[in-house]
């Protein structure tokens, strides 16, 4: 913007959508259920009775026939719950308080949450061991509480005042500080925009 003559005129926003969180050891949930017996390995990927989706510092499994839900659910949650690095094993019931949608709603809600410990994520690929040990690497996915998950919001330039420093925000508040710089008006907006740190 500089060589271009437009920096006095430009307004820069960094963001992000998630924050990240470094870990060190993988767990991997459909070994174990292999050893269950409720997966088999076809090479590289899994079949079987029982559905994992990981996402880093969570992950979801889904018990497609209802009724094997009955048998497996509270099963499942005990072997889980056992786990190392596993912090902690919801129901679909109890993930309702943390924002999960009932299966009662949707053919899309997990049956079982898992949870990861710090220094711990979950993974979907096939592996030989229940918990692999590698060089750091970092990943999302962890619940919001989780202070590494905090989102990044930096703004800087032509409509932007200097040395004002927000502490933490909601994400709702960035769309309507962007369209306020650019003139649009977001009437269906939620939040207003960050008006203090604006020119």
């Amino acid at each position: 913007m500089r060589n271009a003559g437009l920096l006095d005129r430009t307004t820069f926003f960094v963001v992000s959508d998630h924050g990240f969180a470094s870990y060190t050891h993988s767990i991997h949930l459909n070994f174990g259920l292999e050893q269950q017996g409720l997966l088999r390995n076809d090479g590289n990927r899994y079949a079987g009775t029982v559905l994992v989706k990981s996402e880093g510092g969570a992950a979801q499994v889904f018990i497609p026939d209802t009724k094997q839900r009955v048998l497996l659910v509270p099963r499942l949650k005990t072997y889980f719950a056992s786990l190392p690095g596993v912090a902690r094993v919801y129901t679909n019931e109890e993930a309702l308080a943390i924002g999960l949608p009932s299966e009662q709603d949707t053919d899309q809600a997990p049956q079982l949450f898992l949870t990861a410990d710090r220094d711990y994520a979950f993974a979907d690929d096939a592996a030989d061991s229940l918990v692999t040990t590698h060089p750091a690497e970092g990943q999302h996915g962890y619940l919001n509480t989780d202070s590494d998950m905090q989102a990044l919001f930096v703004a800087s330039g032509a409509h932007i005042r200097q040395g004002v420093k927000l502490g933490a925000i909601t994400n709702l508040r960035v769309a309507p500080t962007i369209a306020a710089v650019l003139g649009v008006d977001l009437r269906s907006a939620k939040e207003k925009a960050l008006t203090e740190i604006l020119k």
